[in-house]
């Protein structure tokens, strides 16, 4: 949870909607957040719009339901590109991203991830890092899924996705219960699918190995290798960050592990 939503006493339902979240209670999360819109849209508060169609989103992608998922990241998308919070537009883009990666284009979704990255970075925010290190995870396996063997630098490479995912895990499991339910949804049982064939030795090591990684040195890392891959190629309905646009971003004074911060 960010300030915003800790302090918005002219929108309760954004807190008490985190609140629902954090306890994997994603039925009642999804009834604030929608208070919360009708309120934050009655009131012209558009940050409070942006965030509770950003929630909103995020409980449709552990659904499952990405169709009802896109227009709502969509949203705030929008609003979080002209809104001065980092945070948010990072989530989002992030949460963008995995609409990408299962409906249409991979270009834009490792665009969207490679901004959320950029900005996680940027401005140290972990929620939204765990969110791409997990999207990428994913996008890792899925490239060797569509392979009809699996060669040494399959193996290598589902093993890298194995290890990223598991950085993840490390810092949820020191946090809320219903972050780390969510990302299983959304991405761990995805990747368990795929990697269910390896042997049990290369799982371990490559666990392993995740679990000994410091976050943000892998969060450089990540960075300039998925730039030297080209990921950085201009999407085509993600929308891209500007230096203008970066420059405005306010960073939140508080932040820890978890999708949202508690």
């Amino acid at each position: 949870m960010t300030t915003y939503e800790q302090q918005s006493s002219a929108n309760p339902h954004l807190k008490e909607g985190v609140e629902y979240w954090h306890l994997g209670d994603y039925a009642k999360a999804g009834q604030c957040f929608l208070a919360g819109l009708t309120a934050a849209q009655a009131n012209g508060d558009q940050l409070a719009t942006g965030i509770s169609s950003l929630y909103l989103g995020m409980i449709d992608l552990g659904n499952r339901q990405f169709e009802a998922a896109r227009p709502r990241l969509q949203e705030s998308l929008n609003i979080f590109q002209e809104e001065e919070s980092a945070i948010h537009l990072a989530l989002t883009l992030a949460g963008v991203g995995r609409v990408h990666d299962e409906m249409s284009s991979k270009v834009d979704a490792r665009a969207a991830y490679l901004q959320s990255l950029q900005l996680s970075v940027e401005y140290q925010l972990v929620p939204s890092l765990l969110l791409v290190l997990s999207g990428v995870a994913l996008q890792l396996a899925r490239e060797v899924n569509q392979a009809p063997h699996l060669h040494p630098k399959a193996i290598e490479q589902l093993s890298r996705a194995i290890t990223l995912y598991t950085v993840t895990i490390q810092h949820l499991e020191e946090g809320e219960p219903g972050d780390l339910t969510w990302f299983e949804a959304v991405f761990g049982q995805q990747i368990g699918h795929i990697v269910y064939d390896l042997a049990p030795d290369i799982v371990a090591e490559a666990q392993t190995k995740g679990k000994q990684l410091d976050l943000w040195p892998t969060a450089v890392e990540l960075e300039a290798e998925l730039i030297k891959l080209g990921w950085q190629k201009k999407a085509t309905t993600s929308g891209n960050i500007t230096a203008a646009n970066r420059a405005n971003l306010n960073s939140p004074p508080s932040m820890t592990n978890g999708f949202v911060a508690g």
